[in-house]
Protein backbone atom coordinates (compact mmCIF):
# COMPACT_ATOMS: atom_id res chain seq x y z
CA UNK A 1 0.00 0.00 0.00
CA UNK A 2 1.15 3.57 -1.21
CA UNK A 3 -0.04 6.57 0.65
CA UNK A 4 1.48 8.84 -1.93
CA UNK A 5 0.03 10.22 -5.36
CA UNK A 6 1.83 7.09 -6.96
CA UNK A 7 0.12 4.34 -7.14
CA UNK A 8 1.53 2.82 -10.77
CA UNK A 9 3.24 -0.31 -9.32
CA UNK A 10 -0.42 -1.12 -7.63
CA UNK A 11 -2.69 -0.32 -10.64
CA UNK A 12 -0.16 -2.49 -13.17
CA UNK A 13 -0.22 -5.67 -10.55
CA UNK A 14 -3.89 -5.37 -10.15
CA UNK A 15 -4.49 -4.92 -14.21
CA UNK A 16 -1.66 -8.50 -14.45
CA UNK A 17 -3.92 -10.39 -11.99
CA UNK A 18 -6.97 -9.43 -13.06
CA UNK A 19 -6.14 -10.36 -16.87
CA UNK A 20 -4.64 -13.87 -15.69
CA UNK A 21 -7.03 -15.09 -13.36
CA UNK A 22 -10.13 -13.01 -14.06
CA UNK A 23 -12.16 -15.33 -11.84
CA UNK A 24 -10.09 -14.88 -8.95
CA UNK A 25 -10.71 -13.00 -6.09
CA UNK A 26 -8.08 -9.85 -5.03
CA UNK A 27 -7.40 -7.89 -1.75
CA UNK A 28 -6.18 -4.18 -2.16
CA UNK A 29 -3.97 -2.10 -0.12
CA UNK A 30 -3.77 -3.85 3.59
CA UNK A 31 -2.43 -0.96 5.21
CA UNK A 32 -0.62 -1.62 8.47
CA UNK A 33 -3.47 0.64 10.33
CA UNK A 34 -6.82 1.37 9.39
CA UNK A 35 -6.97 5.03 10.96
CA UNK A 36 -9.75 7.38 11.65
CA UNK A 37 -11.73 6.34 8.68
CA UNK A 38 -14.20 8.49 7.32
CA UNK A 39 -14.57 10.13 3.68
CA UNK A 40 -11.95 12.46 3.83
CA UNK A 41 -9.22 10.24 5.71
CA UNK A 42 -6.05 9.64 3.17
CA UNK A 43 -7.45 5.56 3.36
CA UNK A 44 -10.34 6.62 1.75
CA UNK A 45 -8.94 8.90 -0.99
CA UNK A 46 -6.06 6.57 -1.76
CA UNK A 47 -8.96 4.02 -2.50
CA UNK A 48 -10.58 6.59 -4.51
CA UNK A 49 -7.60 7.33 -6.42
CA UNK A 50 -6.94 4.12 -6.82
CA UNK A 51 -10.44 3.52 -8.79
CA UNK A 52 -9.68 6.79 -10.81
CA UNK A 53 -6.27 5.05 -11.98
CA UNK A 54 -8.32 2.06 -13.32
CA UNK A 55 -10.32 3.22 -16.64
CA UNK A 56 -12.56 0.61 -16.48
CA UNK A 57 -13.39 1.03 -12.91
CA UNK A 58 -12.73 -1.49 -10.19
CA UNK A 59 -14.75 -4.45 -10.17
CA UNK A 60 -15.94 -4.67 -6.43
CA UNK A 61 -17.71 -8.13 -6.94
CA UNK A 62 -14.36 -9.59 -7.68
CA UNK A 63 -12.30 -6.81 -5.45
CA UNK A 64 -12.10 -6.22 -1.58
CA UNK A 65 -10.02 -4.05 1.16
CA UNK A 66 -7.83 -5.33 3.26
CA UNK A 67 -6.74 -3.42 6.33
CA UNK A 68 -4.62 -4.42 9.58
CA UNK A 69 -6.35 -3.37 12.86
CA UNK A 70 -3.30 -2.39 14.80
CA UNK A 71 -4.81 1.12 15.07
CA UNK A 72 -8.06 2.70 14.68
CA UNK A 73 -7.02 6.59 15.09
CA UNK A 74 -6.30 9.04 17.97
CA UNK A 75 -9.44 9.76 20.35
CA UNK A 76 -8.11 13.74 21.43
CA UNK A 77 -10.38 13.88 23.92
CA UNK A 78 -8.90 11.05 26.09
CA UNK A 79 -5.36 12.23 24.56
CA UNK A 80 -5.50 7.93 23.79
CA UNK A 81 -5.67 5.43 20.94
CA UNK A 82 -9.71 5.02 19.69
CA UNK A 83 -11.26 1.82 20.95
CA UNK A 84 -14.03 1.36 18.61
CA UNK A 85 -15.01 -0.48 15.77
CA UNK A 86 -16.58 2.80 14.23
CA UNK A 87 -13.45 2.92 11.28
CA UNK A 88 -14.53 -0.39 10.44
CA UNK A 89 -17.88 0.03 9.94
CA UNK A 90 -17.40 2.97 7.89
CA UNK A 91 -15.11 1.06 5.42
CA UNK A 92 -17.40 -1.73 5.14
CA UNK A 93 -20.07 0.41 4.59
CA UNK A 94 -18.12 1.78 1.45
CA UNK A 95 -15.99 -0.94 0.16
CA UNK A 96 -15.94 -5.18 0.60
CA UNK A 97 -13.40 -5.32 3.06
CA UNK A 98 -11.53 -8.20 4.81
CA UNK A 99 -9.21 -7.88 8.16
CA UNK A 100 -5.68 -9.42 6.59
CA UNK A 101 -3.94 -8.98 9.95
CA UNK A 102 -4.96 -8.97 13.68
CA UNK A 103 -3.44 -9.52 16.71
CA UNK A 104 -3.76 -10.19 20.57
CA UNK A 105 -4.53 -7.11 22.96
CA UNK A 106 -0.96 -5.45 24.82
CA UNK A 107 -2.48 -7.13 28.27
CA UNK A 108 -2.72 -10.65 26.51
CA UNK A 109 0.68 -10.39 25.02
CA UNK A 110 2.69 -7.54 27.12
CA UNK A 111 5.82 -6.08 25.75
CA UNK A 112 4.75 -6.98 22.10
CA UNK A 113 5.09 -4.23 19.71
CA UNK A 114 2.31 -5.59 17.75
CA UNK A 115 -0.35 -6.21 19.64
CA UNK A 116 -4.06 -4.96 18.80
CA UNK A 117 -6.52 -2.86 20.83
CA UNK A 118 -9.88 -4.07 22.46
CA UNK A 119 -12.39 -2.82 20.47
CA UNK A 120 -16.38 -1.88 21.27
CA UNK A 121 -15.51 -3.11 24.94
CA UNK A 122 -14.81 -6.89 23.65
CA UNK A 123 -11.36 -8.30 24.76
CA UNK A 124 -10.21 -9.83 21.58
CA UNK A 125 -10.96 -8.49 18.21
CA UNK A 126 -11.91 -11.94 16.95
CA UNK A 127 -15.14 -11.63 18.92
CA UNK A 128 -15.45 -8.10 17.45
CA UNK A 129 -14.89 -8.66 14.16
CA UNK A 130 -17.12 -12.02 14.00
CA UNK A 131 -20.07 -9.86 15.58
CA UNK A 132 -19.65 -7.55 12.86
CA UNK A 133 -19.89 -10.28 10.48
CA UNK A 134 -16.47 -10.12 8.65
CA UNK A 135 -13.93 -13.13 8.69
CA UNK A 136 -10.07 -12.54 10.02
CA UNK A 137 -6.51 -13.34 9.91
CA UNK A 138 -4.28 -13.62 12.80
CA UNK A 139 -0.67 -12.49 12.40
CA UNK A 140 1.58 -15.76 12.73
CA UNK A 141 5.11 -14.97 11.74
CA UNK A 142 7.80 -15.77 14.06
CA UNK A 143 7.25 -14.00 17.60
CA UNK A 144 6.57 -16.75 20.19
CA UNK A 145 3.02 -14.76 21.67
CA UNK A 146 2.00 -14.96 17.61
CA UNK A 147 3.29 -18.22 15.71
CA UNK A 148 1.18 -21.30 15.93
CA UNK A 149 2.49 -22.23 19.85
CA UNK A 150 1.04 -18.09 20.37
CA UNK A 151 -1.93 -19.21 19.18
CA UNK A 152 -2.36 -22.48 20.84
CA UNK A 153 -1.62 -21.19 24.24
CA UNK A 154 -3.76 -18.06 23.95
CA UNK A 155 -6.95 -19.72 22.30
CA UNK A 156 -8.17 -21.00 25.71
CA UNK A 157 -8.13 -17.34 26.75
CA UNK A 158 -10.46 -16.65 24.11
CA UNK A 159 -12.64 -19.46 24.78
CA UNK A 160 -12.85 -18.79 28.11
CA UNK A 161 -13.93 -14.98 27.75
CA UNK A 162 -16.38 -16.37 24.96
CA UNK A 163 -17.97 -19.14 27.29
CA UNK A 164 -18.11 -15.51 30.54
CA UNK A 165 -19.85 -13.58 27.97
CA UNK A 166 -21.91 -16.20 26.65
CA UNK A 167 -20.28 -16.17 23.23
CA UNK A 168 -19.80 -19.95 22.89
CA UNK A 169 -21.81 -22.57 22.05
CA UNK A 170 -21.67 -26.41 21.33
CA UNK A 171 -22.27 -27.82 17.89
CA UNK A 172 -24.93 -28.19 16.94
CA UNK A 173 -27.08 -31.23 17.68
CA UNK A 174 -27.01 -34.13 14.96
CA UNK A 175 -29.95 -36.04 14.40
CA UNK A 176 -29.00 -40.09 14.29
CA UNK A 177 -29.70 -41.56 10.75
CA UNK A 178 -29.98 -45.73 11.57
CA UNK A 179 -31.14 -45.92 8.61
CA UNK A 180 -29.41 -48.39 5.97
CA UNK A 181 -29.44 -47.57 1.82
CA UNK A 182 -31.23 -50.31 0.07
CA UNK A 183 -29.34 -53.70 -1.20
CA UNK A 184 -27.66 -53.04 -4.67
CA UNK A 185 -29.82 -55.12 -6.92
CA UNK A 186 -29.45 -56.13 -10.58
CA UNK A 187 -25.55 -56.88 -11.16
CA UNK A 188 -24.26 -56.98 -14.62
CA UNK A 189 -20.79 -57.58 -16.19
CA UNK A 190 -19.89 -56.12 -19.33
CA UNK A 191 -16.50 -55.65 -21.37
CA UNK A 192 -14.49 -58.58 -20.06
CA UNK A 193 -11.34 -59.59 -21.31
CA UNK A 194 -8.74 -61.81 -19.98
CA UNK A 195 -7.71 -59.35 -17.02
CA UNK A 196 -10.80 -56.82 -16.78
CA UNK A 197 -14.24 -56.22 -16.93
CA UNK A 198 -16.93 -53.87 -15.79
CA UNK A 199 -19.33 -53.80 -13.27
CA UNK A 200 -22.88 -52.42 -12.92
CA UNK A 201 -25.86 -52.42 -10.67
CA UNK A 202 -28.76 -50.33 -10.16
CA UNK A 203 -28.68 -47.53 -7.49
CA UNK A 204 -29.74 -47.98 -3.99
CA UNK A 205 -31.79 -45.50 -2.26
CA UNK A 206 -31.89 -44.13 1.73
CA UNK A 207 -33.61 -41.76 3.65
CA UNK A 208 -31.23 -39.62 3.04
CA UNK A 209 -28.68 -39.77 1.00
CA UNK A 210 -26.08 -43.08 -0.50
CA UNK A 211 -22.66 -41.50 -0.66
CA UNK A 212 -20.77 -44.74 -2.08
CA UNK A 213 -20.51 -48.46 -2.78
CA UNK A 214 -17.61 -51.04 -1.71
CA UNK A 215 -17.25 -53.84 -4.02
CA UNK A 216 -16.03 -57.27 -2.63
CA UNK A 217 -14.44 -59.77 -5.29
CA UNK A 218 -14.61 -63.58 -3.66
CA UNK A 219 -15.04 -61.63 -0.38
CA UNK A 220 -12.52 -59.41 0.06
CA UNK A 221 -12.88 -55.72 -0.40
CA UNK A 222 -11.10 -54.05 -3.45
CA UNK A 223 -12.48 -50.49 -3.55
CA UNK A 224 -14.79 -48.27 -3.63
CA UNK A 225 -17.22 -46.01 -6.35
CA UNK A 226 -19.60 -43.04 -5.89
CA UNK A 227 -21.39 -44.42 -8.80
CA UNK A 228 -23.20 -47.67 -10.11
CA UNK A 229 -20.16 -48.79 -11.89
CA UNK A 230 -16.95 -50.41 -11.40
CA UNK A 231 -13.81 -51.16 -13.62
CA UNK A 232 -12.50 -54.79 -12.45
CA UNK A 233 -8.36 -54.67 -13.15
CA UNK A 234 -5.44 -57.18 -12.98
CA UNK A 235 -7.61 -60.00 -13.18
CA UNK A 236 -6.58 -63.74 -13.77
CA UNK A 237 -7.96 -64.89 -17.40
CA UNK A 238 -10.24 -68.06 -17.70
CA UNK A 239 -10.87 -67.90 -14.28
CA UNK A 240 -14.33 -67.07 -11.88
CA UNK A 241 -14.81 -64.40 -9.88
CA UNK A 242 -18.01 -63.83 -7.37
CA UNK A 243 -18.64 -60.12 -7.12
CA UNK A 244 -20.31 -58.51 -4.02
CA UNK A 245 -21.65 -54.89 -3.33
CA UNK A 246 -22.90 -52.99 -0.53
CA UNK A 247 -23.97 -49.82 -0.25
CA UNK A 248 -23.09 -46.47 2.22
CA UNK A 249 -25.00 -43.56 3.53
CA UNK A 250 -23.40 -40.16 4.89
CA UNK A 251 -24.29 -41.82 8.52
CA UNK A 252 -22.08 -44.47 7.91
CA UNK A 253 -24.41 -47.18 7.61
CA UNK A 254 -24.27 -49.86 5.36
CA UNK A 255 -26.79 -52.24 3.67
CA UNK A 256 -26.48 -55.95 3.62
CA UNK A 257 -24.32 -57.77 0.58
CA UNK A 258 -26.16 -57.91 -2.77
CA UNK A 259 -26.69 -61.06 -4.54
CA UNK A 260 -23.33 -62.79 -5.77
CA UNK A 261 -22.34 -62.02 -9.23
CA UNK A 262 -19.83 -64.74 -11.28
CA UNK A 263 -17.76 -63.30 -13.77
CA UNK A 264 -15.72 -65.37 -16.26
CA UNK A 265 -12.50 -63.70 -17.78
CA UNK A 266 -11.60 -64.47 -21.24
CA UNK A 267 -9.21 -67.47 -22.41
CA UNK A 268 -5.52 -66.39 -21.48
CA UNK A 269 -3.52 -65.80 -24.02
CA UNK A 270 -1.20 -68.53 -24.73
CA UNK A 271 2.16 -66.38 -25.04
CA UNK A 272 3.45 -63.52 -22.94
CA UNK A 273 6.57 -61.49 -24.34
CA UNK A 274 8.67 -59.28 -21.76
CA UNK A 275 11.13 -57.38 -23.53
CA UNK A 276 14.36 -57.49 -21.53
CA UNK A 277 15.65 -53.67 -21.83
CA UNK A 278 12.16 -52.50 -20.92
CA UNK A 279 11.33 -54.69 -17.83
CA UNK A 280 15.08 -55.34 -15.81
CA UNK A 281 16.12 -54.25 -12.45
CA UNK A 282 19.79 -54.77 -11.22
CA UNK A 283 20.94 -57.75 -9.32
CA UNK A 284 24.72 -57.36 -9.27
CA UNK A 285 26.30 -54.34 -11.14
CA UNK A 286 30.43 -54.94 -11.14
CA UNK A 287 30.56 -51.73 -13.35
CA UNK A 288 33.97 -52.58 -15.07
CA UNK A 289 33.28 -51.71 -18.78
CA UNK A 290 29.73 -50.57 -18.30
CA UNK A 291 26.46 -49.95 -16.41
CA UNK A 292 23.74 -52.19 -17.17
CA UNK A 293 20.91 -51.20 -19.12
CA UNK A 294 19.30 -50.97 -22.97
CA UNK A 295 21.54 -50.88 -25.44
CA UNK A 296 20.87 -49.54 -29.29
CA UNK A 297 22.50 -52.59 -31.12
CA UNK A 298 22.58 -56.43 -31.27
CA UNK A 299 18.80 -56.61 -30.96
CA UNK A 300 16.98 -59.66 -32.81
CA UNK A 301 13.48 -59.82 -32.30
CA UNK A 302 13.00 -56.94 -30.07
CA UNK A 303 10.41 -54.55 -31.70
CA UNK A 304 11.94 -51.39 -29.97
CA UNK A 305 15.35 -51.91 -32.08
CA UNK A 306 17.16 -52.58 -28.25
CA UNK A 307 18.57 -55.63 -25.88
CA UNK A 308 19.43 -55.43 -22.05
CA UNK A 309 23.21 -55.66 -22.28
CA UNK A 310 25.53 -56.52 -19.38
CA UNK A 311 28.95 -55.46 -19.87
CA UNK A 312 31.26 -57.52 -16.83
CA UNK A 313 31.43 -61.21 -15.92
CA UNK A 314 29.26 -61.60 -12.36
CA UNK A 315 26.65 -58.83 -13.47
CA UNK A 316 23.07 -59.98 -13.07
CA UNK A 317 20.08 -58.72 -13.84
CA UNK A 318 16.30 -60.19 -13.40
CA UNK A 319 13.19 -59.48 -15.95
CA UNK A 320 9.93 -59.02 -14.85
CA UNK A 321 6.40 -61.01 -16.52
CA UNK A 322 3.17 -60.70 -15.49
CA UNK A 323 1.67 -63.94 -15.47
CA UNK A 324 -1.92 -64.26 -15.82
CA UNK A 325 -2.97 -67.10 -13.72
CA UNK A 326 -1.64 -70.16 -12.26
CA UNK A 327 -0.21 -73.03 -14.12
CA UNK A 328 2.32 -74.80 -16.53
CA UNK A 329 4.42 -72.96 -18.46
CA UNK A 330 7.26 -73.14 -20.92
CA UNK A 331 9.88 -70.18 -20.16
CA UNK A 332 12.01 -69.00 -22.87
CA UNK A 333 15.40 -66.42 -22.60
CA UNK A 334 16.54 -65.24 -26.05
CA UNK A 335 20.18 -64.00 -25.58
CA UNK A 336 23.77 -63.81 -26.67
CA UNK A 337 24.71 -67.29 -27.42
CA UNK A 338 28.18 -66.83 -29.10
CA UNK A 339 30.78 -65.26 -31.14
CA UNK A 340 32.42 -65.81 -34.29
CA UNK A 341 33.25 -69.04 -35.06
CA UNK A 342 31.40 -70.51 -32.16
CA UNK A 343 27.62 -69.17 -32.33
CA UNK A 344 26.48 -71.41 -29.20
CA UNK A 345 29.76 -71.21 -26.87
CA UNK A 346 27.66 -69.40 -24.19
CA UNK A 347 24.53 -71.28 -24.17
CA UNK A 348 26.70 -74.72 -24.52
CA UNK A 349 29.18 -73.89 -22.03
CA UNK A 350 27.20 -72.99 -18.44
CA UNK A 351 28.61 -69.55 -19.12
CA UNK A 352 24.96 -67.86 -17.97
CA UNK A 353 22.86 -68.27 -14.71
CA UNK A 354 19.10 -68.50 -14.62
CA UNK A 355 16.59 -68.19 -11.66
CA UNK A 356 13.14 -68.62 -11.77
CA UNK A 357 11.67 -66.18 -8.72
CA UNK A 358 15.14 -66.45 -6.91
CA UNK A 359 15.38 -70.44 -7.58
CA UNK A 360 18.31 -71.56 -9.67
CA UNK A 361 17.35 -73.37 -13.12
CA UNK A 362 18.66 -75.27 -15.77
CA UNK A 363 17.50 -73.91 -18.87
CA UNK A 364 18.38 -75.70 -22.39
CA UNK A 365 18.97 -74.75 -25.79
CA UNK A 366 16.41 -74.89 -27.85
CA UNK A 367 17.00 -76.83 -30.79
CA UNK A 368 17.33 -74.84 -34.09
CA UNK A 369 17.61 -71.36 -32.08
CA UNK A 370 20.94 -70.58 -32.97
CA UNK A 371 20.96 -67.31 -35.65
CA UNK A 372 23.04 -68.28 -38.90
CA UNK A 373 24.07 -64.72 -39.50
CA UNK A 374 26.25 -62.91 -36.51
CA UNK A 375 24.45 -59.82 -35.40
CA UNK A 376 26.78 -56.62 -34.98
CA UNK A 377 29.02 -58.89 -32.89
CA UNK A 378 27.07 -61.80 -31.47
CA UNK A 379 25.18 -64.92 -32.20
CA UNK A 380 21.94 -65.40 -31.11
CA UNK A 381 20.07 -68.23 -29.14
CA UNK A 382 16.78 -69.21 -27.29
CA UNK A 383 17.30 -71.35 -24.21
CA UNK A 384 14.03 -73.05 -22.43
CA UNK A 385 12.62 -74.38 -19.20
CA UNK A 386 9.46 -77.05 -19.37
CA UNK A 387 6.91 -77.37 -17.76
CA UNK A 388 7.44 -75.16 -15.03
CA UNK A 389 4.65 -73.86 -12.51
CA UNK A 390 3.81 -70.09 -12.29
CA UNK A 391 1.40 -68.48 -9.97
CA UNK A 392 -0.29 -65.36 -11.38
CA UNK A 393 1.28 -62.11 -10.96
CA UNK A 394 4.31 -60.39 -11.43
CA UNK A 395 7.54 -63.26 -11.86
CA UNK A 396 11.05 -62.58 -12.34
CA UNK A 397 13.59 -64.45 -14.53
CA UNK A 398 17.32 -63.57 -14.01
CA UNK A 399 20.22 -63.76 -16.06
CA UNK A 400 23.88 -63.90 -14.69
CA UNK A 401 26.97 -63.37 -17.10
CA UNK A 402 29.56 -65.86 -15.42
CA UNK A 403 31.68 -65.39 -18.37
CA UNK A 404 32.61 -61.41 -20.34
CA UNK A 405 29.89 -60.00 -21.17
CA UNK A 406 26.33 -60.89 -22.47
CA UNK A 407 22.93 -59.52 -23.96
CA UNK A 408 19.43 -60.11 -22.81
CA UNK A 409 16.22 -59.67 -25.76
CA UNK A 410 13.75 -61.20 -24.37
CA UNK A 411 11.79 -62.99 -22.12
CA UNK A 412 8.55 -65.85 -23.17
CA UNK A 413 5.86 -67.57 -21.35
CA UNK A 414 3.57 -70.09 -22.66
CA UNK A 415 0.79 -71.41 -21.48
CA UNK A 416 0.70 -75.30 -21.04
CA UNK A 417 -2.33 -76.13 -18.43
CA UNK A 418 -3.59 -73.51 -16.49
CA UNK A 419 -5.40 -74.36 -13.54
CA UNK A 420 -8.18 -71.72 -12.22
CA UNK A 421 -10.34 -74.08 -9.99
CA UNK A 422 -12.59 -72.19 -8.16
CA UNK A 423 -14.79 -73.18 -4.25
CA UNK A 424 -17.65 -71.48 -5.43
CA UNK A 425 -19.58 -69.99 -8.68
CA UNK A 426 -23.42 -68.97 -8.66
CA UNK A 427 -24.51 -68.34 -12.26
CA UNK A 428 -27.41 -65.75 -12.40
CA UNK A 429 -30.00 -64.73 -14.70
CA UNK A 430 -29.34 -62.65 -17.17
CA UNK A 431 -25.68 -62.25 -16.47
CA UNK A 432 -24.62 -66.09 -17.05
CA UNK A 433 -27.33 -67.15 -19.43
CA UNK A 434 -25.76 -69.18 -22.25
CA UNK A 435 -27.61 -69.03 -25.53
CA UNK A 436 -25.25 -71.03 -28.51
CA UNK A 437 -21.84 -71.37 -26.90
CA UNK A 438 -20.38 -74.93 -25.37
CA UNK A 439 -18.81 -74.62 -21.72
CA UNK A 440 -17.78 -76.44 -19.25
CA UNK A 441 -18.14 -74.54 -15.54
CA UNK A 442 -15.57 -76.04 -13.49
CA UNK A 443 -15.40 -75.41 -9.41
CA UNK A 444 -13.30 -77.81 -7.11
CA UNK A 445 -13.79 -81.47 -6.81
CA UNK A 446 -13.08 -81.60 -2.75
CA UNK A 447 -15.49 -78.62 -1.62
CA UNK A 448 -16.41 -76.96 -4.59
CA UNK A 449 -20.19 -75.68 -5.22
CA UNK A 450 -22.04 -74.70 -8.16
CA UNK A 451 -25.38 -72.57 -7.63
CA UNK A 452 -27.03 -72.45 -10.46
CA UNK A 453 -30.01 -69.64 -11.81
CA UNK A 454 -29.26 -69.20 -14.98
CA UNK A 455 -30.88 -70.25 -18.20
CA UNK A 456 -28.89 -72.45 -20.75
CA UNK A 457 -31.17 -71.92 -24.58
CA UNK A 458 -30.57 -72.29 -28.20
CA UNK A 459 -27.72 -74.19 -29.00
CA UNK A 460 -25.63 -74.40 -26.15
CA UNK A 461 -23.61 -77.60 -25.16
CA UNK A 462 -22.83 -76.83 -21.59
CA UNK A 463 -21.24 -79.13 -18.69
CA UNK A 464 -20.81 -78.41 -14.96
CA UNK A 465 -18.38 -80.13 -12.55
CA UNK A 466 -18.64 -79.62 -8.64
CA UNK A 467 -18.42 -81.51 -5.63
CA UNK A 468 -22.48 -79.60 -5.06
CA UNK A 469 -24.31 -78.29 -7.91
CA UNK A 470 -27.73 -76.99 -7.25
CA UNK A 471 -30.27 -76.01 -9.90
CA UNK A 472 -32.55 -73.54 -7.82
CA UNK A 473 -35.29 -71.82 -8.79
CA UNK A 474 -35.05 -69.93 -12.24
CA UNK A 475 -33.00 -72.41 -13.49
CA UNK A 476 -33.53 -73.24 -17.42
CA UNK A 477 -31.82 -75.84 -19.27
CA UNK A 478 -34.46 -75.61 -22.35
CA UNK A 479 -35.33 -78.18 -25.10
CA UNK A 480 -32.75 -78.99 -27.62
CA UNK A 481 -30.01 -77.65 -25.53
CA UNK A 482 -27.15 -80.12 -23.96
CA UNK A 483 -26.84 -79.92 -20.07
CA UNK A 484 -24.53 -82.08 -18.10
CA UNK A 485 -24.09 -82.00 -14.62
CA UNK A 486 -21.42 -84.17 -12.59
CA UNK A 487 -20.02 -84.41 -9.73
CA UNK A 488 -15.92 -84.64 -10.60
CA UNK A 489 -14.72 -80.93 -11.01
CA UNK A 490 -11.49 -79.58 -10.91
CA UNK A 491 -8.75 -80.08 -8.49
Amino acid sequence: YDRGTDMSTQVSLYNICKNAAPNTFRLLFSPPSIEDVANNTPFIQGIQRFESLIPAGVDWTTTGVGYHTYYMGWNNSCNCARTTSEPIRILHHNYPGFPTEINFPANVIPNNNFSCPSLDGELFQTQTLEKLGTGWWIWAVSHPDNSAEGWYSNWPLIKTDAITKNYFWAKDPIDTDTLAPSVPLSLMSSNITSNSATITWNTSTDNLAVTGYEIFKNGQSIGTSISNSYALTNLNCATFLNITIKAKDNAGNWSASSAPLSVLTTTCPPLILSEAESNFSIITEVGGNGTIGPANYGATTASNGQILSLYDTGDEAKIAINIHTNGLYNLQIRLRSGWSGEPGYYVNNNKYQYKVNDVIQAFSLVAGSLSTVIDVDSYYGTVQLSNINLMAGTNYISVKALQSWAKVDYVRAELILPNPCANSINLLNPANNFTSSSQQISASSINGIITALNRITGSSNVNYKAKVIELNAGFLADKGTVFIASTDGCN
